[in-house]
């Protein structure tokens, strides 16, 4: 059986990347990488993301 998945919305990848800015902060950079990974998102936005000074994060 092969699945079709919906493509990924710019909405979505936002909400995904804002839990990960959340996990970061409550976690750290490693559970909130594996977090943006497991969830789809690209490795390059990944590593912005967590590279990213705390003000220039969302939230």
């Amino acid at each position: 059986m092969n699945e079709q998945h919906a493509p990924r919305t710019d909405t979505e990848t936002a909400r995904q990347v804002d839990e990960g800015i959340a996990m970061k902060r409550a976690f750290g950079d490693d559970v909130a990488r594996k977090f943006l990974l497991l969830r789809g998102i690209d490795p390059d936005l990944t590593e912005r993301v967590l590279t990213a000074p705390r003000e220039q994060l969302r939230h």
